[in-house]
């Protein structure tokens, strides 16, 4: 892995609320709904989503077409 690629890692995972979701993300048996990780990080949709979103353009997660996260 490039030093750039580590950087860009450790700064995404930084920020408290996507460390909670890629925690709570990869300690679950099966994939999980937007709206259940919302609903159990206590966030708003879009906020669950954008997390995800930034996650998932890093590689660390899979959403599918059901808005279902699971980890990689």
């Amino acid at each position: 892995m490039s030093r750039s690629r580590t950087r860009v890692l450790i700064r995404a995972l930084f920020h408290p609320i996507r460390a909670t979701v890629e925690k709570h993300i990869h300690a679950a048996a099966e994939p999980v709904s937007l709206a259940e990780l919302a609903s159990a990080l206590d966030l708003e949709p879009r906020f669950a989503r954008y997390h995800v979103r930034v996650l998932s353009s890093l590689g660390l997660v899979a959403v599918d077409d059901d808005d279902r996260v699971a980890a990689l």
